[in-house]
């Protein structure tokens, strides 16, 4: 791996991963000054020994995300959250999630943490951004799954489609929407208007100095223009960078215009309600809905997705039968931990491939109470869904095209659709894998979702503008 610092981003490196670049911290942060800063927003003495007020307030690390450290504060004030974040795009990436927390808070019933205090800009002792926010209890929904029944799943799903409704519906007193454009809260203007967007897409290495429109946009083809611009530019450093001429034709493959949109709606759109973000206690009550950052208001066809924790692709009609899976080996549980951590989870003595199965089966059941819950409270909800098809799969595609093992492929599927020919992704992919043959044992009654592989491949791009 190679590493670089980024000039214009002090504090910020990047990292030539196998799969393209990550955000590093060029220097670790202090402990000391974590603690300082809580202290002193918190007004509690600061210093190192019990007589100073060392036990008023204790900070432990918790964990760490993709752009964040992220630390527990225990103090006699109560129990609270700091996250000290990468300058990956300076102020707004801060900005706009302080904004978008506020406007939750004030205008809707999401259960979201109350932000104390922040610093928008590198001039504290930290060194970096942060927010300190209060403490939400409750676990979250990953390493509370498996322990509920589905009757509470299916009650947890319907919250959160209410929850999704309250942010599609929102209308301040008068019946017009507020939020109009696409783009982030807060980052200009007031917290409650529309400014230029925060997106891992537009902050990404090099992407972060391209001069090209980041927002607010009017429309959908505004701002997907925006992001084919950006793009075509890394192509083109694709192209230089290319060491033989199949790799310059895969970076310079031919993208096809941008469909054109009239001016819309938009709605605050969490595009990351996994469930490491979903909190709930034990019970399955939902105490906190977190990780805000980089969450924009897009236009209401993008709405019309599922949430993360009840995305699959592929549809299990009926449930896996436990005692036709392999028990879990050693071998196993060794890929668990390395995959979980300090914290892996239980299989209950079987094998991954059933809980995948599982979960598949149940993603499959949970949509449907989904859709239920959003098409009771929007009558127009299951029509919105069937028009939002076609612009959905077009912006999955152009993720994909974001990755040059995608290009050929996706430009393949975009060409057909601006001449009229719908065609699935499936058809025009040379390189598709069903699985590995076991994923498919006792499949008959099974349905594939149409353009699986394209969803499949579009989630992995979005999974970098989440935080891990």
């Amino acid at each position: 791996m190679s590493s670089l610092h980024d000039a214009r981003r002090p504090g910020l490196g990047w990292t030539q991963a196998a799969f393209g670049l990550e955000p590093t911290w060029v220097h670790e942060l202090s402990l000391d000054a974590v603690r300082e800063v809580c202290c002193e927003h918190l007004g509690l003495p600061f210093g190192n020994t019990k007589d100073e007020g060392e036990d008023t307030c204790v900070v432990t690390f918790l964990a760490a995300g993709a752009f964040n450290r992220v630390y527990t504060v225990d103090s006699v004030k109560g129990k609270f959250i700091m996250r000290v974040s990468l300058p990956v795009d300076p102020i707004f990436k801060t900005r706009g999630e302080v904004s978008t927390l506020r406007f939750i808070r004030e205008n809707t019933t999401i259960p979201v943490p109350k932000v104390i205090a922040f610093d928008d800009t590198r001039s504290s002792k930290i060194g970096f951004e942060w927010i300190l926010m209060e403490f939400i209890p409750g676990q979250s929904l990953r390493y509370q799954w498996r322990k509920l029944t589905m009757d509470q799943k299916t009650t947890l799903v319907q919250r959160v489609a209410e929850m999704q409704a309250q942010l599609f519906q929102f209308r301040p007193i008068g019946g017009s929407p507020t939020l109009r454009g696409i783009g982030t809260l807060g980052t200009e203007k007031e917290f409650d208007v529309t400014g230029r967007i925060v997106s891992y897409s537009f902050m990404e290495g090099n992407c972060y100095d391209y001069d090209v429109p980041r927002g607010p946009f009017r429309s959908s083809h505004d701002w997907l223009d925006s992001r084919l611009q950006m793009i075509c530019l890394q192509k083109l450093e694709e192209i230089g960078r290319a060491e033989d001429d199949e790799d310059k034709a895969l970076a310079s493959a031919d993208i096809p215009p941008t469909p054109t949109y009239d001016a819309e709606r938009t709605a605050i759109y969490h595009h990351d309600l996994s469930e490491m973000n979903i909190m709930v206690d034990e019970q399955g009550h939902i105490t906190g809905i977190v990780d805000w950052e980089c969450v924009s208001t897009m236009p209401s066809w993008m709405i019309t997705r599922a949430p993360v924790f009840i995305h699959s692709n592929r549809k299990r009609k009926e449930k896996p039968v436990r005692d036709g899976y392999a028990d879990e080996t050693e071998e196993d549980q060794e890929l668990s931990r390395k995959y979980d951590g300090n914290r892996p989870l239980d299989n209950e003595g079987k094998n991954e491939l059933y809980w995948i199965h599982l979960k598949e089966y149940e993603a499959t059941q949970l949509k449907k109470v989904y859709d239920t819950r959003m098409q009771q409270i929007l009558p127009a909800w299951n029509e919105m869904v069937q028009d939002a098809e076609l612009q959905v799969k077009f912006y999955l595609n152009l993720q994909n095209a974001a990755k040059s093992w995608a290009t050929n492929a996706t430009c393949v599927w975009a060409k057909a659709i601006a001449k009229g020919i719908t065609i699935g992704r499936d058809e025009v992919s040379d390189s598709e894998d069903d699985g590995d043959g076991a994923d498919d044992a006792g499949s008959e009654d099974n349905e594939d979702e149409s353009d699986a592989d394209a969803d499949d491949e579009a989630e992995d791009s979005e999974e970098e503008e989440r935080e891990g």
